[in-house]
């Protein structure tokens, strides 16, 4: 068989899968089928050579054949092959899926680890009983939770706190989410600090 160059073997990857890939997706690709022993690499990562060839062509020539998908990870496609649909199905922004169990079911889970991890005592809020009804799941957090540190205090940190009035436990908030993606993960952060506060 002929020897290919890293920039050969990208097209003739992409053109066979037909569908926008990751450098490594097109690696791995090429391995699956033995095409890397044409490229005759001997470096330990010879996809990133391919990724620098792809980029430099991309941005040096104007006539190159690679076209970048604005996806995370990034992927590449070929112009020729480059129509719509597939680009549509990459940019897709995946909505949750609707699963069986409820935020409130993931409580214990939580309460299990804030304990054991944090020393954290909780206790669920059950919004639906606020007097605020309209948007009471924006005022009151899921579980909140207290932290009584004074047993790993010194005698005379103890003291001097108790002498200045200042607080001796540590309160937290906490708002469970069953799931979060790009869609959602704004409208979560902000319900979080507006409970919190």
């Amino acid at each position: 068989m002929e020897k290919l160059t890293f920039f050969e073997l990208a097209i003739k990857v992409l053109k066979e899968a037909n569908k926008p890939m990751t450098i490594e997706e097109i690696w791995r690709y090429a391995q699956e089928r033995e095409y890397d022993v044409l490229v005759g690499s001997k470096g330990k990562t010879p996809w990133q050579t391919m990724s620098a060839r792809i980029y430099v062509d991309m941005r040096d020539n104007p006539n190159s054949p690679f076209v970048k998908i604005d996806s995370k990870p990034k992927k590449f496609f070929l112009k020729e092959l480059q129509n719509v649909d597939t680009i549509k199905e990459e940019k897709e922004i995946i909505q949750p899926k609707e699963t069986s169990y409820s935020e409130r079911d993931l409580h214990p889970f939580l309460t299990y680890y804030v304990n054991t991890y944090l020393n954290v005592y909780t206790k669920t809020i059950y919004h639906e009983k606020s007097s605020k009804r309209t948007y009471s799941q924006w005022l009151h957090p899921d579980l909140v939770g207290i932290n009584f540190p004074i047993g790993e205090w010194e005698s005379e940190v103890l003291d001097f706190g108790l002498t200045l009035g200042s607080q001796l436990v540590k309160l937290y908030s906490f708002e469970v989410k069953k799931e979060l993606t790009f869609a959602n993960i704004r409208e979560a952060y902000f319900q979080a600090v507006s409970n919190s506060s």
